[in-house]
């Protein structure tokens, strides 16, 4: 009978122990854990630090450093837009001494570089159209624009350029955006179905018509 006692005590013992050595690893993997987020955290303090050094130590300053910031962002989403209208142009920044300069890779000829104004006037169209929707996105928040009208000058535009931008165009409008194009070209009138058109009464006044 003492034996049993003593046995049945031993085993409680056991067990008591190896519950604390348990919570004693739980501890220590936890320790662990904290020690990890404290060294990864410091790393990033460290580095924002030198940031902010390189910062005051940059001409311009901090106003430099968010202006390169914006640009960024704006390329990004330019190039985001690209991507999806045209996918063979993207926009890059390039060193200037005299603020942003832009060169253009062009994928279908090995990433080759070029200036902006070697570009053919459905190729500006096209940078210009992703430039200016992704100067709007930002403007806007993040909320994306869902709709949009141009009157972008399409007369002056070549037969090869004009497709090309209405090719852009109607990129657009299968993402899910309405264009509205606002032209006399007949070019144009041609690649799009919808049309309202502006009549001139014999009395000198105008009315929209539903061209169908």
């Amino acid at each position: 009978f003492p034996v049993t006692i003593w046995a049945a005590v031993s085993q409680h013992e056991i067990d008591t122990l190896t519950h604390k050595l348990q919570k004693q690893a739980q501890y220590r993997e936890k320790y662990q854990q904290l020690e990890n987020e404290r060294g990864q955290y410091y790393r990033q303090l460290t580095q924002i630090q030198d940031e902010l050094t390189q910062i005051d130590n940059t001409p311009g300053g901090l106003r430099r450093h968010i202006q390169q910031l914006l640009i960024n962002t704006l390329l990004s989403e330019a190039n985001r837009i690209l991507e999806k209208i045209n996918g063979r142009y993207y926009v890059r920044a390039a060193d200037s001494a005299h603020g942003l300069a832009l060169e253009i890779e062009d994928t279908r000829h090995h990433n080759q570089r070029r200036l902006p104004k070697t570009l053919s006037g459905g190729e500006s169209f096209v940078v210009s159209l992703a430039l200016a929707l992704a100067l709007a996105e930002i403007a806007n928040n993040g909320r994306s624009i869902e709709s949009l009208f141009l009157d972008e000058g399409f007369g002056n535009l070549d037969a090869e350029s004009l497709y090309l931008a209405m090719g852009a165009l109607e990129g657009l409008s299968i993402q899910g955006k309405t264009v509205g194009v606002i032209s006399h070209v007949e070019g144009v009138k041609k690649r799009i179905k919808t049309q309202l058109e502006l009549v001139k009464k014999a009395d000198g006044c105008s009315e929209l018509k539903w061209v169908a």
